[in-house]
């Protein structure tokens, strides 16, 4: 079986190895010195690229380079050594082809059996998991990779999906005839901001070897680097005098150099802000990338401001009956920004606890109102937040109530009480008595 280079032609003339000429850096690195911790799938079927088992080839990571002579003489040459960029070289683990150890032949650097004879052709796979590039832009795959044989038509080739592996479309190969060699992969584009793309090397043992054993095919050090980008986010407006914190990409640079060193710790600079201000950023990935961005923070000299009024205060008392909980408060809201009219308010007992939101009403007329319901003789707090301050307003107000009604009926003091004092007829004979009648009522 031919692999499908003819059917994508097209995308091997798109997206060309070359030479990287802008900064990028890496954001997904795949060396193979773990290969318990290594998270790619080895020698499964990929049906949708015709791969299989195979009973004589198989995909292994180790750092075997040593060949050997097999069966009736033929000689299995060793692994050339890598080069010098290839992490932990000359002799590091990498992820190569060898024949099945259920062969029994126990040499297993990079070979392979050439298909021919009782050999079948065939193709076996390796698969990346599902990267995440959302976020990046000029996202472009890098890897080293060596490979046997002469034949053009045939070899390895590599593959990228988008949706989870239910389509591939070919990148590079076929992959055959070089020792180490640094493969760049250009995507113009092609993976960027995606949440799932993976990756498949496809090896077709059908090389046109004279020798039956020869070096198969190797790779290591895979890389999806992205263009050097940094980012403060969108410009945005605050309110006068409050304190702003601004962050740079600390995952992808080492060093920082801010415009204001006011209160900055490497890629986090805060700064407190009472006018127009433009705050600029050069940040460094050492030997790789230099970048610089800025952002423009506006100042809003309009905050909130707070109109706190007891709604249910007569003749200066808060509360009419001592002990009960009928009190009604309202704050206004005047200025600010809102671009719906609508504020975030909240409001909290003398514990700063926070108020029950079923006793509290919001409304939007000609100013915001929020009303609070059922408040006790007690002080309460509330805070504002409009759509750019980051600190809210705030204000208070203590409810105040008639003391609690006693034996002493001095003067004219308001109550809420109803009270009624009789005093009847003398239980002794010969004794008279007036009776009074002492009612208080409320004013």
């Amino acid at each position: 079986m031919k692999n499908s280079l003819k059917y994508y032609g097209f995308l091997i003339v798109a997206l060309a190895s070359f030479n990287f000429s802008g900064a990028q850096n890496v954001i997904v690195s795949q060396d193979f010195e773990d290969p318990a911790l290594m998270d790619w799938t080895l020698n499964e079927v990929i049906q949708y690229l015709g791969t299989s088992q195979s009973d004589v080839n198989v995909f292994v990571v180790n750092d075997t380079y040593q060949g050997g002579i097999a069966p009736n003489f033929l000689i299995i040459p060793d692994t050339d050594n890598q080069d010098i960029q290839i992490t932990n070289f000359p002799n590091s683990n990498y992820l190569h082809t060898t024949i099945s150890p259920e062969l029994g032949l126990n040499i297993f650097n990079c070979n392979y059996v050439n298909s021919g004879g009782e050999v079948p052709q065939s193709l076996i796979s390796l698969e990346t998991p599902d990267y995440s590039t959302i976020g990046y832009e000029g996202v472009d795959v890098s890897f080293w990779w060596l490979a046997g044989g002469s034949n053009t038509d045939f070899g390895t080739e590599v593959y990228y999906s988008i949706n989870q592996g239910l389509t591939w479309d070919l990148i590079a190969g076929p992959l055959t005839g070089q020792s180490w060699i640094e493969e760049n992969i250009d995507m113009n584009n092609q993976i960027d901001d995606l949440p799932n793309v993976r990756f498949a090397f496809v090896f077709n043992n059908d090389l046109g070897n004279v020798d039956e054993f020869v070096s198969g095919f190797a790779v290591d050090d895979f890389k999806l680097l992205a263009d050097c980008v940094e980012d403060l986010g969108p410009d945005f407006t605050v309110c006068t005098g409050e304190l702003v914190t601004i962050v740079a990409d600390t995952a992808s640079y080492d060093s920082f150099s801010w415009s204001t060193n006011v209160d900055s710790i490497g890629g986090t600079l805060n700064v407190l802000v009472d006018k127009d201000t433009t705050i600029t950023v050069t940040s460094t990935s050492t030997g790789i990338c230099d970048v610089t961005d800025e952002i423009t923070i506006t100042v809003d000299p309009i905050r909130p401001v707070l109109n706190v009024t007891v709604l249910s205060n007569l003749n200066g008392v808060d509360i009419q009956c001592d002990g009960q909980c009928n009190g009604e408060v309202s704050v206004e809201v005047i200025g600010g920004v809102s671009e719906d009219e609508t504020y975030e308010v909240s409001w909290f007992d003398a514990d700063m606890n926070p108020v029950n939101e079923d006793d509290v009403s919001n409304s939007a007329g000609l100013n915001f109102t929020s009303i609070l319901n059922n408040a006790c003789s007690d002080t309460y707090f509330v805070s504002v937040l409009d759509d750019i301050c980051s600190t809210p307003e705030n204000s208070s107000v203590t409810l105040t109530s008639n003391t609690e009604i006693t034996n002493n009926f001095v003067g004219d003091s308001v109550s809420c009480f109803n009270l009624i004092l009789m005093i009847g007829e003398p239980m002794e004979q010969g004794k008279q008595y007036q009776v009074f009648r002492l009612e208080l009522i409320l004013l």
